[in-house]
């Protein structure tokens, strides 16, 4: 059977996996505000009309989270189940300006996802060794590209 979003309930670990590659994959590193008024900030004057920028990186990644440059979907789990949602995690931004399409994102990859996973056994092409978790920089970040080898499951019929 293909995966439903009722089956979401049913697999925390993969709910977690998920997360974690939205933590940790970090593709909007930058966000910035527009102040609309002076803001008196630590004994700082941030005045009127002034760009600020949020470097979303530390929050992601930052020390917050313990091991935060290790790859680790754990950190969502509570023994079984998946974890309360943290406040840290904000792959879409918060706010006003939060992505609008969020829900919709989040049901697709847990669908993609599953169903990649369900019909596809994921190998590298270099004998079992992964490159370094390195990303191309800018306003949104990208992996260097790699080369990965899908070879198909068998499925029961």
């Amino acid at each position: 059977d293909c995966p439903t979003i009722e089956h979401k309930k049913r697999m925390p670990y993969t709910q977690a996996t998920i997360l974690e590659i939205l933590r940790y994959a970090d593709i909007a590193p930058l966000d910035y505000r527009c102040t609309t008024e002076d803001v008196m900030m630590d004994d700082i004057i941030i005045p009127k009309d002034t760009i600020v920028f949020n470097i979303v990186t530390e929050v992601m990644k930052g020390s917050y989270w313990k091991d935060g440059d290790t790859f680790n979907p754990s950190r969502f789990i509570d023994g079984s189940m998946l974890s309360p949602p943290d406040e840290r995690l904000i792959p879409y931004l918060m706010g006003k300006r939060s992505c609008p399409g969020q829900s919709l994102a989040n049901m697709q990859l847990f669908l993609y996802f599953t169903r990649i996973l369900q019909l596809f056994h994921l190998q590298t092409e270099v004998g079992g060794v992964l490159q370094e978790d390195t990303f191309v920089p800018g306003i949104t970040s990208s992996p260097r590209p790699f080369k990965i080898r899908f070879s198909p499951r068998k499925v029961k019929q």
